[in-house]
C-alpha cells in the first residue's frame, strides 16, 4: 500500500498542511500541498496535490504576531474548494482597526481525501 492510499484510509490525521514565507510568496514546508497564490497583501490561497472527497473539510490555522499587543487572525473568505482554498491574515491592537498584514501562516486541513 502507497503511503498516499495509507493516509487516505487513516481518520483524524491532517490530510495537508502548510508553512508559507512570511510575504506569502512561497512555502517553506508542506504536505500534500502543491502551490500557494499571493494575492494581495495578507491574502492568500493554498492548492492540494491530492483533491479532499469533498468541500465540506475542517481548516485549522495559526499565525506569528505583529506585536505583543496585536490580535492576529486568519479568516477563510469562503471560498474552499475540494481542491483549494483562500485565507487572509490580519492584525488589530488599541490604535489600529482590522489590517491585512502578510505574515508566515501555518494551516492544517482535516477531513477525507477523494
Amino acid at each position: 500500500m502507497s503511503k498516499a492510499a495509507e493516509l487516505a484510509s487513516l481518520q483524524g490525521v491532517a490530510k495537508a498542511w502548510v508553512k508559507t514565507a512570511e510575504d506569502l510568496t512561497g512555502i517553506n514546508d508542506s504536505f500534500n500541498v502543491s502551490s500557494i497564490d499571493d494575492d494581495g497583501t495578507g491574502d492568500g490561497g493554498v492548492t492540494l496535490t491530492a483533491s479532499m472527497s469533498n468541500a465540506n473539510y475542517a481548516m485549522k490555522a495559526s499565525t506569528i504576531s505583529a506585536s505583543s499587543a496585536s490580535i492576529m487572525t486568519i479568516d477563510y473568505d469562503g471560498t474552499q474548494s475540494t481542491a483549494s482554498f483562500e485565507f487572509e491574515i490580519a492584525f488589530a491592537n488599541a490604535s489600529t482597526n482590522r489590517t491585512a498584514i502578510d505574515r508566515h501562516s501555518f494551516q492544517s486541513v482535516h477531513g477525507d481525501l477523494a
